[in-house]
C-alpha cells in the first residue's frame, strides 16, 4: 500500500479475534478490506466462551421476560457451537463448563435461583454454596457459585493470529493507526504511517479510539489491569470464571491463570483475597480500555445515522466470535440484518450491570 490517500471497501477497526473474524468474512466476499489498530493495542481479551449474558438468568428472566431469555442463552450456546466447530482444534478450545461466583449473600441468592429456572428451560449446570466451593476448589470469601455446562474457554491469542492469517490469505490489509478514526455520513477517514485511509463504512471490533458517537448509550469504557498467576496442580480453581459484584474474571491458558479486573480495582489484591494459593507478586499490567455494555448484551450491526457497523461483545469475554462477525456484516454486504433483535445495535439502550 503506497502511502497518501488509499480508497478502500470497508475500514476495520480492531486489534483482537473479532476484528480479524470480520476482516475474514468481509475478505472472502470480494471487499477490499483494511484492518487498522492503534500502535499500543495488545491482545487483552479473555478466553471464556460463556453461556449467557454477564447476570444471573433470574435477573434476565426479570428484565426482558422468560422467553427471551431463554433465546439469549440459547443463542450464546449456538455461538459457541459455532466457535468450537470452525476455530476449537486451532486455538485449544476446552469445552468443560463455566463458573460464575458470586460474593455477596442477594448475589448468591440469585444463583440459586437461575439455577431452578436454567434447568427447566434445558440449560444444564450446578449450584455450589460457599461451603461446597471451597471444599472442592483453591478459593476463599466466596458466597457460593454457579457451573454452567455451556462454557468453554480457547488460548486466546492464538485465535487472533489464525485469524488473522486467514483474513490475510483471503486479501485483507493490516496497518497501524496513527489517529483517531473520523466518521461522518460522508464515510470513515483514519491516518495511518503509510497515509490516509479511507471508506465508505467501518466496521468497530473494538472500543480503542472508537467513535463516540458510536459507542454513545451503548458502551461504557472502563479500565483493565491483569496479572498472570502461576499454577498448581495441588490447587484446582474453578475456570473459567466470572465473578458478580467484583468485574473480576479469568481464564487458565498455557499453564498460568489469566486474571483481569475492570474498574479500577487491584488483581494482586484480588488474588491475594480470593486465591490465596495461586497469589504472586508479579507485575500487573498497565491500564487497558475495556468496552462494556450496559445492558450486558452484545452490540451488533448498522448504528442508525453513521457509516458504522458495530461487532462489539457484551464484556472483555469472547462472546462467539464467528456468529458475532457474520451477523455484523450481513447487513453490509447483502442489505439484510441477520442478527437476532435483542443484540441489534439499533435497539434502545438500557442498563442492567
Amino acid at each position: 500500500m503506497s502511502r497518501g490517500h488509499t480508497p478502500t471497501d470497508v475500514v476495520v477497526l480492531g486489534s483482537g479475534p473479532t476484528a480479524a473474524l470480520v476482516a475474514l468474512e468481509l475478505a472472502r466476499a470480494g471487499k477490499r478490506t483494511v484492518v487498522l489498530a492503534a500502535p499500543d493495542a495488545g491482545e487483552r481479551v479473555l478466553g471464556h466462551v460463556p453461556s449467557g449474558p454477564p447476570l444471573p438468568y433470574v435477573d434476565a428472566v426479570r428484565h426482558w421476560g422468560r422467553a427471551a431469555a431463554g433465546e439469549l442463552w440459547t443463542l450464546q450456546h449456538r455461538a459457541h457451537a459455532a466457535l468450537r466447530d470452525e476455530w476449537g482444534q486451532a486455538c485449544d478450545l476446552r469445552s468443560a463448563g463455566g463458573f460464575t461466583l458470586a460474593t455477596s449473600r442477594p448475589e448468591a441468592l440469585a444463583l440459586a435461583e437461575s439455577e431452578d429456572l436454567l434447568r427447566d428451560d434445558g440449560f444444564v449446570g450446578e449450584f455450589l454454596d460457599g461451603y461446597m466451593l471451597e471444599a472442592r476448589f483453591a478459593v476463599r470469601g466466596f458466597a457460593a457459585g454457579y457451573w454452567a455446562e455451556g462454557e468453554a474457554e480457547l488460548d486466546a491469542f492464538v485465535l487472533t493470529r489464525a485469524a488473522r492469517a486467514a483474513a490475510v490469505a483471503a486479501g485483507a490489509v493490516f496497518l497501524e493507526r496513527a489517529g483517531r478514526a473520523e466518521a461522518s455520513r460522508r464515510g470513515v477517514r483514519v491516518a495511518t504511517p503509510e497515509g490516509e485511509v479511507s471508506a465508505p463504512v467501518a466496521v468497530l471490533a473494538s472500543v480503542a479510539d472508537a467513535p463516540e458517537e458510536a459507542l454513545a448509550g451503548r458502551v461504557e469504557i472502563r479500565l483493565g489491569r491483569g496479572i498472570d498467576l502461576p499454577a498448581r496442580e495441588a490447587a484446582p480453581v474453578p475456570s473459567p470464571a466470572q465473578v458478580r459484584g467484583s468485574a473480576a474474571r479469568w481464564t487458565a491458558a498455557g499453564g498460568r491463570l489469566h486474571l483481569v479486573v475492570v474498574g479500577g480495582g487491584d488483581p494482586a489484591a484480588f488474588a491475594a483475597e480470593h486465591l490465596p494459593e495461586r497469589a504472586d507478586p508479579g507485575e500487573t499490567s498497565g491500564n487497558f480500555p475495556q468496552g462494556v455494555s450496559r445492558d450486558g448484551l452484545p452490540w451488533i450491526g448498522p448504528v442508525p445515522g453513521l457509516p458504522v457497523f458495530l461487532a462489539l461483545g457484551g464484556t472483555a469475554d469472547l462472546a462467539g466470535e464467528p456468529l458475532l462477525s457474520r451477523w455484523a456484516v450481513s447487513d453490509l454486504l447483502t442489505g439484510r440484518d441477520a442478527t437476532p433483535a435483542p443484540l441489534r445495535a439499533a435497539r434502545p439502550a438500557s442498563d442492567m450491570l
